[in-house]
């Protein structure tokens, strides 16, 4: 990619910057939701359920 001033390769680096930052948010939020969502069937305990 050519670059005819020093604003346009700011503006391209700034850019790419923000949809880096969205990504790495999103990839983030997948891993929070991910890590923290539950599963029923492995915190049943069956011999507590006897009585």
């Amino acid at each position: 990619m050519e670059y005819h001033v020093y604003h346009d390769f700011m503006m391209h680096t700034k850019s790419v910057t923000y949809i880096l930052m969205g990504l790495f948010v999103l990839g983030f939020w997948g891993l929070w939701a991910f890590m923290t969502s539950r599963d029923e069937e492995l915190h049943t305990f069956p011999e507590h359920d006897k009585e």
